[in-house]
């Protein structure tokens, strides 16, 4: 009998053993072979105290074998009452443990039964590679992290402090479907909020569509909803919004359709042209207007005559005459050229200060040519006026067409 336990590599040494066929099995019948034991009732084999029970091959490249080729029971490892600890593959050597390896549709389900706990995966690893539904077969079915039923707690993915691009090997996160695949996030009945970049640290970057592919597309709010778009409307701070901004290439940047209404309720700075706007603009303060901003303008001196012309490039200026005398009654024009004056434009100009007769000179623009604009001082006063007139003058732009 001691042969036939150490044939099973069942150690004995200083240990107790009991073959029990169990309550029911009164009748069984337990049948010892060489190398084998068969029982056609139900066989246990305790062992007594702290001892434990080694079951090991005959050689280092044997199998263990646990459970029917033809089997449809059921094989329990672990089935204590009490706080057990059920170890697969706990040696020290690197090993390979395989569950559901056959070929056959199998189902692996892990702590699918309890309703508290926790399961880890690789929670010791510090290096090494955990994949979930991984490698490079054909695949069609699901792979699903996290309940529908779940109505509190989080379902997190934490990543690395790798700032490498998506998809290489540094990278904290990354969430990479097939070449022409689809990354949704959240779900199409959602109504709870989805945050992207929520650090309330002072440099975090957020990029979006940030690769080198030479046609993205980005798409914000595409839905056929009443949507609402906020840039920039979550701090106290100065918000600062850049859109195609860069130097190069040259950018076409288009803001709401032909049925759109766009508000501005800050100050709208351009250094480019804005083309095909069909607006209206109004002031909602007693203060701001409608106008240039600094840079817009230019400022120029009349010399010799104030029949000379002079030159002031910009959409707005201000002119300050001669001071020969202009008689009682008497006109005089010059010429302002302005390469900001297209032939369609209207030019509005007015006296702002330095007339000797005041409320005696009336200025008004008397032509308008592609460049250029013609300027009439008419003294409707009984005398010569003498003096340095500034003349505040301002273009808008216009056409025929």
């Amino acid at each position: 009998m001691k042969k036939l336990f150490k044939g099973l590599g069942m150690g004995l040494v200083a240990s107790a053993l009991t073959l029990g066929l169990g309550a029911v099995s009164a009748l069984a019948a337990t049948t010892f072979v060489a190398n084998g034991i068969t029982e056609d009732g139900a066989l246990t084999i305790t062992t007594t105290g702290s001892v434990a029970l080694t079951v090991a091959q005959g050689t280092a490249a044997g199998t263990i074998v646990v459970g029917k080729t033809d089997g449809t029971g059921t094989i329990t490892l672990g089935s204590s009452s009490a706080g057990e600890t059920v170890i697969l593959g706990g040696g020290a050597g690197i090993e390979t443990v395989q569950i559901a390896g056959g070929s056959a549709a199998n189902v692996v389900t892990l702590a699918n039964v309890q309703t508290a706990g926790s399961l880890s995966i690789g929670n010791a690893m510090t290096s090494g590679t955990i994949a979930i539904g991984g490698g490079s077969a054909v695949r069609t079915g699901d792979i699903t992290i996290g309940s529908t039923g779940q109505t509190s707690g989080q379902t997190v993915i934490r990543g690395g402090t790798g700032t490498g691009v998506v998809g290489g090997t540094t990278s904290g996160i990354a969430l990479i479907p097939g070449t022409a695949g689809t990354i949704n996030i959240g779900l199409s009945t959602g109504t709870g909020a989805i945050t992207v970049g929520s650090s309330s640290g002072a440099s975090q970057i957020v990029n979006i569509g940030t690769g080198s592919g030479a046609t993205q597309t980005v798409n914000i709010m595409t839905g056929v909803g009443a949507n609402t778009l906020n840039l920039g409307t979550g701090g106290t701070g100065v918000q600062t919004i850049h859109i195609g901004d860069n130097a190069t290439p040259a950018n076409v940047i288009t803001i709401g359709g032909t049925a759109s209404g766009t508000t501005v309720a800050g100050t709208l700075s351009t250094t480019g042209a804005v083309t095909g706007l069909s607006y209206k603009s109004t002031s909602k303060t007693s203060t701001a207007g409608v106008g240039y901003a600094t840079g817009a303008g230019c400022a120029v001196t009349q010399i010799t005559t104030r029949a000379t012309g002079v030159t002031c490039a910009g959409n707005s200026g201000a002119i300050t005459t001669d001071t020969t005398s202009l008689a009682a009654a008497a006109e005089a024009t010059f010429t302002v050229t302005d390469t900001s004056v297209a032939i369609g434009d209207t030019v509005v100009v007015s006296v702002r200060s330095g007339a000797t007769n005041s409320g005696g000179i009336i200025p008004f623009v008397s032509a308008v040519t592609a460049g250029t604009f013609d300027i009439t001082l008419s003294n409707v006063n009984t005398s010569a006026d003498t003096g340095a007139i500034i003349l505040n003058f301002a273009v808008v732009k216009a056409v025929s067409s």
